[in-house]
């Protein structure tokens, strides 16, 4: 949770959505929001956090 937390700190800008869902039918799941892919170091960045949450448990 940690590397997740970290790597969404580096100021990678997130925007705010209503939520559309209710809270118990969301668990286990995470919302991983990064920049364009075309970049290497956003889509590595995406790569570890999705692998990351993934140990976790989150889908």
């Amino acid at each position: 949770m940690a590397l997740v937390l970290a790597l969404v700190q580096i100021g990678v800008p997130t925007a705010t959505v209503p939520a559309t869902v209710k809270a118990q039918d969301a668990e286990g799941l995470i919302v991983i929001i990064t920049p364009s892919h075309d970049n290497p170091f956003f889509k590595a960045e995406a790569d570890s956090a999705e692998a990351a949450a993934q140990d976790l448990g989150y889908e």
